[in-house]
């Protein structure tokens, strides 16, 4: 019976996890500091921000969201229209090979839309992020008072959106 060299196997194992866990480390989708704002009680609506950091070697292009704690979860921008601002919704966004798109008051952001139960700060919601060139990414976002942020509740325009 012949002898196997584990140290030789082990070796071999180890270096092709090595490099190609190096090549997923480099070419990486990451979706960092997600947080929801705190809605009055029984408003349809509230907004989600985060960042998307895009370090691979493509376009990376959010085809779209879904949440299981709202019945909708829209892509928009806000911009500056007849001197008003009003926000578009977006059928995705696009973030550039080795760059970051934030999501923010006032710029990108997701609009959540009919909660299926009452929300409050410091519970978490969940977000699936669903991309054209990489593996949907599930992320938790917790919930704050934007108030307690140094945000101005007044500082995203809902629009004519239903409160």
């Amino acid at each position: 019976m012949s002898k196997i060299n584990w140290q030789m196997v082990l070796g071999a194992a180890f270096s092709i996890l090595l490099w190609s866990g190096i090549g997923r480390a480099a070419e990486a989708l990451n979706v960092e500091d997600a947080w929801v704002r705190e809605a009055p009680p029984h408003a349809e609506v509230s907004a989600a921000y985060l960042t998307i950091d895009n370090q691979t070697s493509q376009v990376q292009t959010l085809l779209g969201v879904s949440s299981p704690q709202f019945q909708k979860v829209e892509i928009h921008t806000t911009r500056m229209a007849n001197g008003q601002v009003q926000m578009q919704m977006l059928h995705e966004a696009s973030i550039a090979a080795h760059d970051r798109l934030e999501f923010k008051p006032g710029a990108y952001h997701l609009m959540l839309l009919q909660p299926l139960h009452p929300l409050k700060s410091g519970d978490i919601v969940e977000l699936i992020l669903k991309f054209d060139h990489a593996p949907q990414i599930t992320i938790q976002a917790p919930i704050r008072n934007a108030e307690n942020d140094g945000e101005s509740p007044h500082h995203h325009d809902m629009g004519d959106m239903k409160m």
